[in-house]
C-alpha cells in the first residue's frame, strides 16, 4: 500500500501522464492500482511470462497451478486495461 500511495504522490506532483512498467508480478500490480485511482493511462512491457519462469524455477509443486493461475488473472485485468502492450519475444504472445 505504501508503494501504490508513493506511485500516486509522483505522478500528482511531477505530472506524470503515462505509467510505464515492465515486470507483471513486481511493478504490474501497483502500477496498474495507481493507474487505476489516478486515471493515468499505462503501458505494460512484457518480457515474458512470468508463468513459464516459475515453472523452470520450481519445476514440480502443489504451488504452482495456484501461482500459475494467479498470474493468468493478472495478465488478464493488467493487459486488457493497458493502453500498450509491447513485446520483445514472439513467443511471449502464446
Amino acid at each position: 500500500m505504501q508503494l501504490i500511495g508513493t506511485i500516486i504522490r509522483i505522478i500528482k506532483k511531477f505530472k506524470i501522464d503515462l505509467i510505464r512498467e515492465e515486470n507483471l508480478i513486481i511493478a504490474g500490480i501497483p502500477a496498474f492500482i495507481a493507474a487505476m485511482l489516478t486515471r493515468t493511462p499505462y503501458v505494460t512491457w512484457l518480457g515474458g511470462f512470468e508463468r513459464k519462469v516459475l515453472g523452470m524455477k520450481y519445476q514440480h509443486g502443489l504451488i504452482i497451478p495456484v501461482l500459475k493461475y494467479a498470474i493468468i488473472v493478472l495478465e488478464y485485468v493488467i493487459f486488457r486495461f493497458a493502453r500498450i502492450v509491447c513485446t520483445v519475444s514472439p513467443s511471449s504472445l502464446r
